[in-house]
C-alpha cells in the first residue's frame, strides 16, 4: 500500500515537471519587460537568451503551404522575406506577440504587442 501512494506520488510529480515545461514554464517571457530588453543590434542567441526558443512564421507557412500543395505538385520556397536575407523571430503568448527582425545574423527591426486594460499597445524599435 505504501508502495504504491510513492509510486503514485512519483508519477504525479513527473507529470507537473511535464506540464511545466510542455506549457513554457511558470510564466510566458512574452512581456513588456522582456521586449525592454531587447535591442537592436542584439544577436538572434542574445535574443533567444532573454526569450526563449522562437518560432519562425516565415518558414512556418512555407511548411503549411507544402504540406496541402505537395499533395497537388505544387511547392513553395519563400526563404528569407523578399530575398532580401531577413528572417522573422516570433514569440507569442495568448495576443501578446513580439516580432524580430534579423539581417546578418542581428536584429533590424523590433516590434511588440501587448494586451494593456483590454486594448492592444504596439512599439517598434
Amino acid at each position: 500500500m505504501i508502495l504504491g501512494l510513492a509510486g503514485g506520488g512519483v508519477a504525479l510529480l513527473v507529470l507537473v515537471i511535464v506540464l511545466v515545461f510542455a506549457l513554457g514554464g511558470l510564466g510566458s517571457r512574452v512581456t513588456k519587460a522582456n521586449y525592454d530588453k531587447l535591442k537592436i543590434g542584439m544577436t538572434e542567441a542574445d535574443q533567444t537568451a532573454v526569450m526563449g526558443a522562437a518560432r519562425d512564421p516565415v518558414a512556418d507557412a512555407e511548411n503549411q503551404f507544402n504540406a496541402v500543395g505537395g499533395m497537388f505538385g505544387g511547392r513553395m520556397k519563400i526563404g528569407k522575406i523578399g530575398g532580401f536575407g531577413i528572417k522573422v523571430l516570433e514569440w507569442r503568448s495568448g495576443n501578446d506577440v513580439i516580432h524580430a527582425h534579423i539581417m546578418d545574423g542581428k536584429a533590424t527591426s523590433l516590434m511588440g504587442v501587448f494586451m494593456v486594460n483590454g486594448k492592444p499597445q504596439m512599439e517598434w524599435k
